[in-house]
């Protein structure tokens, strides 16, 4: 297992939301944004990267996602902008 030292940042795998998204048939961020009980802006936001996936963000892919894909979706990495 790695291990992050200082502040780490959720990043979202698009890729991987692409497919699902796909799979699950969310063809527009409005149905995304439903299925993730979300406004369709905060979905756009994480997307476009303008904000990282908060708590909020995490719960909504949850609940359209399931857990099993959580750790496929997210990870975890150090925040290059953190000072120690």
């Amino acid at each position: 297992m790695h291990t992050l030292t200082g502040v780490a940042r959720l990043t979202l795998d698009t890729n991987h939301l692409a497919h699902l998204r796909a799979h699950h048939h969310y063809d527009t961020d409005d149905a995304l944004a439903r299925a993730m009980e979300l406004h369709p802006s905060q979905i756009s936001r994480v997307l476009r990267g303008t904000t990282d996936p908060g708590v909020r963000f995490v719960a909504g892919l949850l609940h359209a996602f399931g857990p099993a894909h959580l750790g496929h979706l997210l990870h975890a990495t150090p925040d290059q902008g953190a000072r120690p």
